[in-house]
């Protein structure tokens, strides 16, 4: 059996070693009133040694004295100290000290008493952590030296301890502040994932849309029957490529928080009753029933968000197409289950008659890139994100999701939605015009200041306006704006983000700055279409948000709601309409002329002279590119890059709008770094593919 002092060698040999870990003397302090105390101590510990080091002694014949001793001798290892001295302080106030305000909790403690019964021994012992508490007269030379023994292994073990805290929490520190770098990496990736998706979302979705426009309108043509198949063909590939493409784009947009739920009035039957529409011919073809059960009681007319509650019903009501064979049966329920005063939670349920979910494969249907069986995705298609991406609306709306299956007789979808009651307060809605004719009626005659630095992009914003009659002035950076507005009347100001000088953000907070300006709308216009970027224009006093390309329908929209119904009549008059007498061809090499003129609404011959000015004012771009690229000047790549994206976009060169934002992104990016060369290579190659098509008109 191991006793207690061959236990604390023990892990002296294994946690220390055979040689000490400590090199100098061991320190002690004698503390008492007594001068023949001190000799005494001195002679009895004279000629002894602890672990191969010698005892080094510390003199205090007061409280006052031990104290200073303390202040000024942190390693300390052992204070012999007399319990209750005559002086101007006791021991007992001076272990107090020690632990109370030094917090030294490694100093050993050997407590001398005169007398028993001077005080609790257990008190004193508990509440100073004494390492040992004797009577002067049982403090004989051999008991001196075993108490100074236990003392100074206690020490030496509770210093090897205190050692190993602190590097242990050097490492926690060490460690946290890794985290910490690490954890910010990965929110920049984040973020940087999100601008590049926001920036490549446009991109995609424009020509797959341009794709399934063309199938659609070859299709209304008589062609032979093979080619109408290949046709259609083409065109279920192309929809459920966008599906797929909506898919990722809106999975990242849920996990890095940038989607937001509109809060609106709408009739839950509305809702249904779409998602019914989209599946007549799915119903049609398979030759499955599709039924609507909505339960007597059910309020209809809520507060929320239908655009959201329509695709997750969508969702569900579209893998319940899927999985169902002919002759088959899916069910759309509704049910009111939790209604308070303005509050109300909707449950739905989806049932459907088909091939069903074996039980071990609900556990991680809603996971994302998950799909019940393995053959799923090659027999009937999808990402397996679409009950992921499900799963998240319905939690962002305050709900859950479940499902129950029976293998092979199949399925039943349930959510819960949490919606306001919409009890009859309604705020008088302005319809908004659907065409240019319209939108005429509303803003002819109105004067707008556009703060635009890139001047095709002001040629095309001045082209769209004035078809409808709009007076538009143009400046080019956000110093100019704010001179301008000071300078003359306006009804409202289109405000560019990214301009020389000074940007939109700063010039709309100093013009709103002016209480003569409280009331006048100042618009955004951007390339960019994160959330965030959105937020920052609101707070910074703007009261909308358009997104470049300009597209017509939009932009109008856009100003109607910010100028209100109670639009006045400037006293501009409107500028004349321009003959329409240019025969432009639908698209030319890096430019697709139809799809442009298509958004913005604009004559032909107005787009070719937005065409020559952005020859003329892009005559030297990649000069001034390639200069800044020698001269490392990111800013100015950026600011060149960021123009040539808008503008080029505007006028349909979408190949030299791709090129150019790719550069941005890889400046914003990559912070400091230079960006690859060939992407600039890239970009000369694409604009004077463009400019030598514009001059071939």
């Amino acid at each position: 059996m191991i006793q207690p002092y061959d236990f604390v060698s023990f892990i002296e040999d294994d946690v220390y070693g055979k040689e000490s870990c400590f090199n100098d003397k061991w320190k002690i302090l004698i503390v008492d009133d007594d001068e023949d105390v001190h000799r005494i101590t001195k002679l009895g510990l004279e000629s002894y040694s602890f672990d191969g080091r010698e005892l080094e002694f510390f003199c205090a014949f007061s409280g006052i004295e031990a104290k200073k001793v303390m202040k000024e001798n942190s390693d300390i290892a052992l204070i012999i100290i007399d319990a209750f001295m005559e002086t101007d302080e006791t021991g007992i106030d001076v272990v107090r000290f020690v632990r109370q305000e030094l917090k030294n909790q490694l100093v050993q403690i050997i407590l001398k008493k005169s007398q028993k019964g001077q005080s609790s021994e257990q008190k004193i012992i508990r509440e100073f952590e004494i390492n040992d508490y004797k009577s002067k007269v049982d403090m004989t030379s051999q008991k001196l030296i075993n108490s100074v023994t236990s003392s100074l292994r206690a020490y030496k073990l509770a210093s090897f301890y205190h050692k190993l805290n602190i590097e242990l929490e050097n490492k926690v520190y060490e460690r946290t502040k890794e985290l910490k770098i690490a954890k910010e990496e990965a929110e920049k990736a984040t973020e940087a994932k999100s601008i590049f998706l926001a920036q490549m979302s446009h991109e995609i979705r424009t020509p797959m849309n341009s794709v399934i426009s063309g199938i659609e309108l070859a299709l209304a043509e008589e062609v032979s029957p093979n080619v109408d198949r290949y046709l259609k063909i083409i065109k279920s590939s192309a929809y459920s490529l966008l599906n797929i493409i909506n898919d990722i784009l809106d999975f990242s947009k849920i996990e890095s928080g940038k989607l937001d739920l509109e809060s609106t009035c709408f009739k839950v039957t509305d809702v249904i009753g779409k998602v019914s529409d989209i599946f007549l011919n799915k119903t049609l073809e398979k030759n499955v029933k599709l039924d609507i059960e909505i339960k007597q009681g059910t309020p209809v007319q809520v507060i929320g968000d239908p655009l959201r509650l329509h695709q997750i019903i969508t969702n569900l009501v579209g893998n319940a197409f899927k999985f169902t064979p002919p002759k088959g049966n899916i069910v759309i329920g509704v049910q009111e289950i939790d209604v308070t005063c303005d509050k109300l939670i909707l449950e739905f349920n989806i049932k459907d008659t088909g091939i069903g979910i074996k039980p071990e494969k609900l556990i991680g249907l809603f996971k994302p890139f998950t799909q019940a069986e393995t053959s799923t995705s090659r027999r009937y298609g999808g990402t397996g994100l679409g009950l992921a991406i499900t799963k998240k609306l319905v939690e962002l709306m305050g709900g859950k999701i479940w499902a129950e299956s029976e293998y092979g007789k199949g399925s039943t979808f349930f959510f819960t939605v949490q919606l306001l009651r919409d009890i009859g307060i309604k705020k008088e809605e302005k319809k908004l015009p659907s065409n240019i004719v319209s939108y005429r009626k509303w803003l002819e005659g109105i004067t707008v200041l556009l703060a635009e630095d890139n001047p095709t992009n002001q040629e095309i914003v001045k082209a769209v306006m004035e078809k409808a009659g709009i007076f538009v002035e143009t400046v080019s950076n956000g110093i100019e704006a704010i001179e301008a507005v000071q300078k003359k009347e306006f009804d409202l100001v289109l405000m560019d983000i990214d301009m020389p000088e000074m940007d939109g953000y700063s010039a709309t907070m100093i013009i709103k700055q002016n209480p003569q300006f409280e009331q006048l709308p100042i618009i955004a216009m951007t390339a960019h279409a994160m959330k965030g970027d959105e937020d920052k224009c609101y707070k910074s006093g703007m009261v909308g948000y358009i997104s470049k390309p300009i597209n017509q329908h939009k932009l109008f929209q856009t100003l109607v709601k910010a100028l209100s119904p109670n639009l006045e009549k400037s006293k501009y008059v409107s500028v004349k309409n321009r003959s329409n007498n240019c025969m432009l061809p639908d698209k030319l090499p890096g430019i697709y002329i139809q799809s442009a003129i298509d958004a913005l609404g604009i004559d032909q011959d107005v787009f070719k002279e937005i065409l020559t000015a952005f020859v003329r004012s892009n005559s030297q771009t990649i000069e001034k590119m390639t200069d800044a690229f020698k001269n490392k000047n990111l800013k100015l790549l950026k600011q060149l890059s960021h123009s040539l994206r808008g503008s080029s976009a505007g006028i349909g060169a979408k190949e030299l709008s791709a090129a150019s934002g790719k550069l941005e992104f890889e400046i914003q990016s990559a912070e400091q770094e230079m960006p690859d060369y060939k992407i600039l290579e890239e970009i000369d190659l694409e604009l004077k593919r463009v400019i030598e098509s514009i001059k071939s008109l």
